[in-house]
């Protein structure tokens, strides 16, 4: 785990192998099923992904836009 080229400009952490681990360790029911109040959706356990899909580059530019400044 460590940077990896960024698209646009320069390195980035290379994010989805620890997400992907935290993830599989969340959904998986014999750890965690107890501690939660309702189980999981079978649609999170199908895709084994908590969160949400990353912005587009349009949101991205609309949000520097509505805010006067470009990310980096």
């Amino acid at each position: 785990m460590g940077e990896i080229q960024g698209q646009d400009d320069g390195p980035s952490f290379a994010w989805r192998e620890p997400l992907q681990r935290w993830s599989d360790e969340w959904l998986d029911p014999v750890l965690h099923e107890q501690e939660r109040t309702e189980p999981f959706p079978d649609e999170v356990r199908r895709a084994r992904r908590l969160g949400a899909a990353g912005a587009t580059r349009e949101e991205v530019g609309a949000l520097e836009d509505r805010l006067g400044t470009k990310c980096r």
